[in-house]
């Protein structure tokens, strides 16, 4: 299926300009308050009841480092903490930049900003999707050919808000890992090769 969402967006501009202590927040206050906000959203009948999964909130605090040149120090700070929320629809997950429900808090609790990516779904119509085997060809066909698949996941797509995208699509996130150690048989200085570099790509699950 693909769907037609909308989108909501918060912000007071102070997101990741603060400079705050992780002591300065307190970390179980603001994941309730993200939850009441979602709640009411809810209540509101902006967001869909059923995409939510309040059950698995995660909270994370966005750090910024400065680097003293003449005390040769780096000291980091706090901008933000933020309270994610994950979602899904049909039980299958939402991802990519968009695929959560975000809101950003300063000191003493203060919301300084929100991001819905999503808002209310609508469906908008049925397409045929094509099989892993064959989102695991288009990947090779763009180059991803001497490549070690390590899970292949059918998801929804949420691009970031700044996009502007009026729909999630169906897709598979193709995780995996380049063959380095190929590489590494015809190069001598072998010390300074990686042991592995990771990667993650979403091909379209449609035609």
């Amino acid at each position: 299926k693909i769907f037609k969402k909308g989108q909501m967006r918060y912000t007071t501009g102070e997101e990741f300009i603060g400079m705050h202590n992780k002591e300065e927040f307190n970390e179980q206050k603001n994941k309730e308050t993200g939850k009441e906000l979602i709640n009411k959203l809810v209540s509101e009948d902006l967001l869909n009841n059923d995409i939510v999964d309040l059950s698995k909130t995660e909270v994370v605090n966005d750090e910024t480092c400065q680097y003293s040149v003449s005390n040769k120090t780096i000291e980091c700070f706090v901008s933000n903490q933020h309270v994610n929320a994950y979602l899904s629809v049909d039980g299958i997950r939402i991802d990519g930049g968009g695929g959560k429900v975000r809101t950003y808090f300063g000191k003493d609790g203060e919301v300084i900003g929100f991001i819905n990516s999503v808002g209310k779904l609508s469906h908008f119509k049925k397409v045929k999707t094509i099989t892993p085997s064959e989102a695991i060809n288009q990947l090779k066909e763009k180059g991803y050919k001497d490549v070690i698949i390590n899970s292949v996941e059918f998801v929804y797509n949420v691009e970031s808000p700044e996009l502007k995208n009026d729909y999630i699509n169906p897709v598979y996130k193709i995780r995996g890992e380049f063959n380095v150690s190929t590489n590494q048989s015809n190069n001598t200085n072998k010390s300074q090769q990686p042991d592995k570099i990771e990667f993650g790509v979403f091909i379209p699950a449609t035609n």
